[in-house]
């Protein structure tokens, strides 16, 4: 459940990453909203939960690091949208969620 909670977090910081990085809100500060986020990539991967069976949940979270790594960097030909990594984030929290149900009988 802390997986759980972690990818509900880091999904709702990545929220706050303007689509666009040419038009970002005054003030807003690409690099500190992305401090707030690596920790919960950290706590989230760090976990043997994903091991195994869940690889393909683990995949998904490595894959939205990885785009957030592009992101961070800002200089790929075309644009990464941070909407992307909250998609796969919201992905692995379904699967996640899925399996916990299943566990719990709910499923």
């Amino acid at each position: 459940m802390r997986i759980a909670e972690s990818l509900y977090r880091c999904q709702e910081e990545v929220r706050k990453l303007p689509r666009d990085q040419s038009s970002m809100p005054r003030g807003f500060k690409i690099k500190d909203a992305l401090d707030r986020i690596w920790p919960h990539f950290d706590h989230i991967l760090s976990s043997h939960v994903l091991n195994g069976n869940n690889t393909a949940i683990r995949q998904k979270i490595v894959d939205g690091q990885d785009y957030l790594r592009k992101y961070e960097v800002n200089n790929t030909q075309s644009p990464v949208d941070p909407y992307v990594v909250q998609c796969l984030l919201q992905e692995s929290l379904s699967d996640i969620n899925s399996i916990v149900f299943k566990l719990d009988g709910k499923l």
